[in-house]
Parts: structure tokens; sequence; C-alpha cells
């Protein structure tokens, strides 16, 4: 009866909220990503911030799209926009695959760490991005919930920098306590965001009538002019500046009137102008908060040369998504070799976009320059329709991604951005869509049976696709967690515990980089057979195989996924090495060499390779061969300083001792201050010479590097005695003491200097001088 009509209503009603409420979830999603991310890290893995920001983004993004396919799914309609950056997103996602296919080294092009913007796994997920934010953000209303996501983001941001780097509270520990560490990301990026959300709070506090929304944005602004300011980067000023003149002319332009012009922009242009003109007033900011901060990039002209030499190379499809650093490599400039950045690996050049042409070659070039063009086009086709289409929501959403290309072209931007900048483009797609300036195409999916089947079962293959790829993330992600806690394992010395989280993270998601930190402790493993006592012969040559075949196992792993780099060939290289002085087998040396060699080839402006070939050489008592390849090394780069003192150590092996000081001394000259080995060895070789002043001042310069360096202050204490200071010999003894506890040669050292006999009275002889031993004096418990 009634009441049974009125129960049928109330559970058709509280279906239908539920719903709505579920049509709507891929929605709220968007925003909890908006206004979590920016402030999101954890303390996973060895990239704490980029890879757990990236990693949070895709689950998230993601699963928006699944909820979104679900409610199209039940609603059987959706408005397509009719513009060409689909297509153009789509033909660029195709280049990306068959550059990735054809690429030097697919491992990286594909996925990669999991963090990097340019693989093909994140040129995907930005397609995705852009596609959703059209559909989704296609109304003011949900546009200003995303703003409002943003401006609340940088409010946190604020709060939490502010700890960081004005009252040096350590809020998170896995970023460091540098006053430049930030959640965001890298210090200018956390400029980049900021300057991006003081352009739009602009645009929004110009736009709106007096609302708390108003109020809300100007107190944004503010506070992320102080955020920019902390960062003081340069090149930020100078673009906000081209930015706000732009924009101060378009309002000029609408409004007609003087009075138009002096609104807040034009306030915040003259604060941007003063930081440009007057540069010590941000210098003065930053240095009063103690914030020192110097990035390195690729310049221009370098950046050029290796796009223009691997686009030579490949010219339709560039050398591979994510592969600048193989490049890099190959083909970087000279100067750089000869500089303190010669063993820096920069995987991108100066800036993001610039990169990827290296990655897709020229066709993937051109599709981004069109791409580009076309969204400048529709932008500017937004800001010239009648005043009645026109919002303050499309300008601000269409120059918060034009703001964010522009950096993409000059500035090295990182994941978080860019998603960021395909987000922006979207919402601003689906914006003129909505008001009419692109026009639509409404596709009614259930209309006839033999369309609805394919609909349906389109949006299902798609539903479990996005499915399929978030288990293939989550196991990436696990992998790299995994990793994480390997290598710190391994930096305590825990290898056990180290090794079975590798062999878990490699389970899960093999990548190069986690089977060379494998490598390292097969081989420790190795060593431990090696100075292994009480277990007989044939045990041990077992075990030395077992391990020894393992270690070299792992590290061809490693060459078979990513034969690309170098390092996965110096590190197979360097496992042969190590058994090189053993003389097992002929063929050992010359696999060592060979997988230095191949190493070589693809890092043939670094000296590393060279240098580790003169080290097996000189392992097997080949001393010219091994001069040879040392000239080499030196001839690649002028100042190696450990090519020099190795060549040290040949001389002095060989009896030319004056030699050997000479060598020793240019490698000195040519290592920082800190080189304590270089530096000992220079003072042992002075002390050999009977040069004992200059060998006191080397010893002096060691010790002050590492006041706990033993065997600098043996050598010293003994100096001093030799020039009739027995009392400073005594101070250097009883440190050593301290340091060495139990070692019985010092004791009777500093009972021989309180009876006044010599120290070394007793001990040699008969044993032999210290600096003709096979080792050192004094086993170094601390340096």
């Amino acid at each position: 009866g009634i009441k049974g009509l009125k129960l049928y209503k109330m559970t058709s009603d509280l279906k239908e909220n539920f719903l709505n409420i579920w049509d709507r979830l891929g929605e709220w999603v968007l925003y909890a990503a908006l206004l979590i991310l920016p402030v999101f890290s954890l303390p996973y893995t060895i990239f704490p911030v980029e890879l757990n920001k990236s990693y949070l983004t895709f689950f998230l993004i993601i699963l928006s799209g699944i909820l979104y396919l679900s409610s199209i799914l039940r609603t059987g309609e959706f408005s397509l926009s009719k513009n060409l950056l689909y297509p153009l997103i789509l033909l660029l996602v195709v280049i990306f695959a068959t550059s990735s296919f054809f690429s030097m080294s697919s491992h990286v092009s594909w996925t990669g760490l999991g963090y990097e913007p340019g693989s093909f796994n994140s040129f995907v997920f930005f397609a995705l991005v852009l596609f959703l934010a059209s559909f989704l953000i296609n109304e003011e209303a949900k546009s200003i919930k995303v703003f409002i996501a943003v401006f609340s983001s940088i409010a946190i941001l604020f709060v939490l920098q502010v700890f960081q780097s004005i009252f040096n509270v350590e809020l998170f520990s896995w970023i460091g306590s540098a006053p430049t560490a930030s959640v965001i990301g890298s210090w200018n990026e956390l400029g980049i965001f900021s300057s991006l959300v003081l352009l739009m709070s602009l645009i929004f506090f110009d736009f709106l009538p007096s609302s708390g929304l108003k109020v809300f944005a100007g107190v944004v602004g503010a506070l992320a002019f102080f955020l920019t300011a902390f960062v003081n980067f340069m090149l930020i000023w100078w673009v906000l500046g081209v930015f706000l003149i732009i924009f101060i002319a378009y309002l000029y332009s609408r409004t007609r009137s003087r009075s138009g012009i002096f609104r807040a922009p034009l306030l915040f242009l003259l604060l941007v102008i003063l930081f440009i003109v007057v540069r010590p007033l941000g210098f003065y900011i930053v240095n009063s908060l103690g914030i020192s901060f110097i990035e390195v990039k690729p310049s221009w002209s370098a950046t050029l040369q290796i796009v223009w030499s691997a686009v030579k190379e490949n010219p339709v499809l560039g050398s591979g998504p994510n592969t600048f650093v193989y490049d890099w490599f190959k083909y970087r400039p000279h100067d750089v070799v000869n500089s303190p950045l010669w063993q820096v690996r920069f995987n991108t050049g100066v800036g993001f976009l610039p990169t990827l042409i290296q990655g897709v070659g020229i066709s993937g070039g051109l599709l981004l320059i069109a791409f580009l063009l076309f969204f400048i086009w529709y932008g500017f086709k937004s800001l010239v329709v009648e005043p009645s289409k026109i919002s303050f929501l499309l300008i601000a959403s269409f120059v918060g991604a034009l703001y964010l290309w522009v950096f993409a072209v000059i500035y090295p931007v990182g994941f978080f951005l860019m998603f960021m900048a395909f987000l922006f483009t979207g919402m601003f797609l689906g914006l003129a869509t909505a008001s009419g300036i692109i026009d639509s195409i409404k596709i009614s999916l259930f209309e006839r049976t033999g369309q609805s089947f394919i609909s349906a079962l389109v949006l299902i293959f798609l539903m479990v696709l996005g499915l399929s790829w978030l288990y293939v993330l989550g196991k990436n992600y696990y992998g790299a967690y995994r990793y994480g806690i390997a290598v710190e394992a391994l930096s305590r010395g825990n290898y056990d515990r180290s090794a079975d989280n590798l062999e878990r993270a490699i389970k899960y998601s093999p990548k190069d980089r986690y089977y060379r930190t494998f490598t390292d402790i097969k081989l420790i493993k190795v060593q431990e057979i090696v100075v292994m006592s009480g277990v007989p012969n044939d045990e041990r040559a077992i075990q030395f195989r077992d391990r020894m075949g393992a270690a070299v196992e792992v590290a061809q792993k490693a060459i078979d996924l990513n034969p690309a780099d170098p390092f996965n060939w110096s590190n197979k290289g360097r496992v042969y090495e190590a058994i090189v002085p053993l003389r097992i087998s002929d063929s050992v040396p010359a696999i060592s060499k060979f997988d230095y060699e191949e190493s070589f080839k693809r890092f043939p402006t670094s000296p590393e390779a060279y240098f580790a070939i003169a080290r097996v050489e000189l392992a097997q008592g080949k001393i010219n061969e091994s001069r040879e390849f040392l000239k080499k090394a030196i001839a690649i780069k002028k100042d190696f300083a450990p090519a020099y003192f190795l060549t040290a150590q040949i001389e002095a092996q060989s009896g030319n001792l004056d030699g050997a000081i000479r060598s020793t001394e240019i490698a000195a000259a040519l290592s920082s201050e800190k080189d304590i080995g270089v530096l000992f060895q220079l003072g042992l070789l002075y002390y050999q010479a009977q040069r004992l002043d200059e060998a006191r001042a080397a010893f002096e310069q060691a010790i002050k590097a590492n006041r706990n360096y033993a065997n600098a202050r043996y050598f010293l204490g003994l100096i001093y005695y030799m020039q009739g200071n027995p009392d400073a010999s005594r101070e250097q003894f009883k440190k050593i003491a301290e340091l060495n506890p139990n070692n019985g040669e010092v004791r009777l050292i500093l009972a021989n200097l309180s009876q006044g006999k010599p120290p070394l009275d007793g001990i040699s002889p008969p044993g032999p001088q210290p600096e003709k031993r096979k080792n050192l004096p004094i086993e170094e418990s601390s340096q």
C-alpha cells in the first residue's frame, strides 16, 4: 500500500544518491590528489620525495580514471571535445612507444625507476591526465574546487617550509635538515610552483568580487610570493615578470580605463622588477635566512650539442625516451671532462622539452611543437572571443598551463610539475569546450544494441587495463621500497638483510640499478671466502666457485637489462678484476679488460675505464702495459689524480723514488685537500727519501683532513722524534693508543719514549722498518 510506495521511493532515492556519489567519486579523488601531492613524501625508497610523490600521483589519478569510466558505463553518455590536441597527444604516445621499442635502452625508456617524467610510462600517464581533466573538470564550479585545492596546498607548504627554512625545525627527517630541503622536490621547483600559484591567485583576486574566496586568494598570493622570494631563482623572476606584463596589458585592453591597471598585479609586477633590478635584495633575504642553493645542469649549448648528435644518429625516433644520460656520456663537450662536474650523470638537459627531442627524434619534436602551437592558438582564441564566453577560470587555467609549458622548455622540470602542466591543459580544454569556444560532440553509447555491446566492451577493457596498470605500478613500487631497505642495510654492514631485500626487489621489479648493488654484496661474500680460515681447502674452493658464479650472474643480468649503461659493464669488469690476483685462469684478466673496454665504448670521455684496465695489468705484473693505460687515462683527463697516484706506486715499486715523488706531488696538487690517501702516500715517499720536513708537512695536512688517521700520526710521531721533539712524538702515539688500545707495538713505543729510548727500540730491528713492511703499522679503527 502507501507504506510500500514510500519505502520504495525512499529506497530509490537512496540508490540514486549513492549512484550520484559514485559518479562524482573520481572527481573527488582528483581534488584530494591536488591537495595532498604538493606536500606528500614518505621515508621509503632512496628517493623519498620524488619517487613516492610520483607513485601516489599514478595511483590516485588512475583510480580517478577507473571511477570515471564506471560512471560512463552507468550513464552511457559523455561529451567529447573536438580539438586537435587529442589526436596530437595520441600520436605522441605512438611515437613514444615506437621509440621505446627501438631505444638504445628499452629497459629505461619504458619505465625507468618510475619517477622520471620522460619515460613512456610517464608520458602515457600525462596523456591520461590531460584527457581525464578535460572530461571531469568541464564546469566552473568544478574548476574552482581544483584551484581551492591547489591554493590550500601552497598554504600548507608555506607553513612546512617556514619551519624547515627559517626555524630550522626538521619536520621530516627523510628529506634532510638543510634549509633548502622541501617536500615538493628541488628548491627551484618549489619556487616555480609557488610563482605559479601566485600568478593564478592574482587572476582570482583581480576578477572576483568581494568575497571570502577573494580574501583567501589574496592571502595565498602573499604566501606564494614569500615562498618565491625565499627561493630567489632569477629565471622565475624574469618569466613571472613577462607573464604579469602580458596579463596587465590584457586587463587594460578589457577595461579601457587608466584606473584599470592600478590593481594587485601591478603591485606584484613592481616587486618582481625590484628583485630583478636590485639583485642584492634577494641575496640579502636568502643569506639572512642561511639559505644557500646551487643547482647544476647542462647549458643550452651542451644540451643542443647532445640533441643534435642524437638526432643525427637516429633522425626519426631519436635515441629513446629517458636516455639523455647515455648520449651525455658519448657526446658531452670536452671542457666538461676537465671540470669538477665530469662524473655527474645528467639525466636531462637544460629543459624538459629539449631533452624529449633527444629521446623521440624529429618526429616527436615536430609533434611536440605542433601540440604547443595549437594549445597557444586555442588560448588566444579563448581570450579574444566575446566577453560573455570568457571566464576568469578559463584565463587562469590557460595561463597556469602556459606558464608551466614555458618552464618545461627552459628548465628540467620534474614529474610533479609536468603532471600539473598536463592537468591545467586538460582543464582548459574542458572549460573552453563547455563555454562553446571549442566545439564538442555528445556520444551516447547505448542507443543501438550492437553499439551498446561494443561500447561496454571497450569501457570494461579500459577499466581492466587501468587495474592491471595499478598492479604493475604496485609491484614496481614494492621493489623500490625493498631496494631502499637494502641500501640502508648495506650502509650499516648488515649484508644478509640487504641481500634478502634485494632479492625481493628484483623479484617484483628487476632494475639494473638493483643488480649493481646486489653485485657489491656478492663480492663481499666472495672476499669472505678468500680470507676465511679453519675451512678445508676443498670446501673453500667449492664455496668460492659458487659465490663467484653468483656474483658474475648478477652483474651479467644488469648488462642484459640495460647494455647501454657503461656502469653495468664496469660493474662486471670489477667482479673479474677482484680475482685477477688469485691467478685462477688466464681468461679472467681478459674478460675483465673486455668489460672495461665495453664500458669505455659507451663512456669514451671518461678516464676511469682505462684506469681500471691499468689496475688489471698491474695485478698481473705487467708494469709497462699498466703505464700505457695510465697515460691514456691522463690524456683524456689531464687532472685525473688517481692515475698519477697509481703511477707513483708503480715507480716506487720499480725503485724510481724520485719519479714516484714527482707523480704524487702532481696528484696531491690536483686532488682536493681532503684526499688523505694521496697526502699519506706523498708523506710516506718523502719519509723514504729522508725529506723529513716535507714528509712532516704532508702528514700534518692528512691529519688536518682526518684527525683519526692513525697511520699518518704514526709516521708523524717518528718524524717528531727524529727532529728532536720527543714530547710531540709522545702526543701522537698517545692519540694512536686511544684509537687503537689493543695495539701492542704502540704500547711498546710509548714505553720506550717514557724511558728516553728511541720509539722503535726493540721493534725495528729485529723487524723491518715501518715504511718497508708489507702492511701498514696500524689497522685503522676509525677514519
